[in-house]
């Protein structure tokens, strides 16, 4: 009888989780909709808040830290969106819903942040779930050079995308003014 109310317990306990965790997604994907739309410092504030109350009801969502470490980017405190890309970025690589564009998106964070070894390390996972897709490949390549992997960028560009099509990622580099000198090691043909 014991061990049938102890099994009880935790299928309701499982149960109330995963309605949490339900209440959580929708609290998250309104602070998504209100990020996207906010301009002032009240309104980040704002979604601050909603995801206050996400995190409350799932404080392992990393999509939740995602989000609240963009919102402190954009408020200009970098150490409290470093310590939340940290938290997602330790909780999202084990999400079935995180796809390779979620991991650019923090990853393009942290290079705001000045974060470049992080970035490099969120990017090799974003590779390993996404191998066909060269803007992954880019993004990783990029990454690599900014955290000192220059053997790895040059790799990454010889091997997988100048191959692809050499003009449009070499005029992507011109854009970037930090990596003119990995663009000139590579000639246009």
């Amino acid at each position: 009888m014991l061990e049938t109310q102890k099994q009880t317990g935790v299928l309701r306990d499982a149960i109330l989780l995963t309605e949490r965790d339900k209440e959580a997604r929708k609290l998250w994907m309104k602070a998504e909709r209100n990020r996207a739309q906010a301009k002032t410092e009240e309104d980040f504030n704002e979604v601050l808040k909603v995801l206050k109350e996400a995190h409350e009801r799932d404080d392992m969502n990393g999509l939740v830290y995602l989000s609240s470490g963009i919102i402190q980017s954009a408020l200009n405190n970098p150490e409290q969106a470093a310590i939340a890309f940290t938290e997602a970025d330790s909780l999202l690589q084990n999400d079935p819903l995180v796809d390779s564009f979620t991991l650019m998106s923090l990853a393009q964070n942290l290079h705001q942040l000045g974060r470049h070894e992080h970035a490099e390390r969120v990017l090799r996972k974003a590779m390993k779930m996404d191998m066909g897709n060269p803007e992954v490949w880019f993004a990783y390549a990029k990454a690599a050079w900014r955290s000192g992997k220059k053997d790895n960028a040059r790799y990454v560009l010889r091997e997988q995308l100048l191959s692809r099509n050499r003009k449009y990622y070499l005029d992507q580099l011109q854009l970037e003014p930090d990596l003119q000198e990995l663009l000139s090691e590579f000639d246009y043909e």
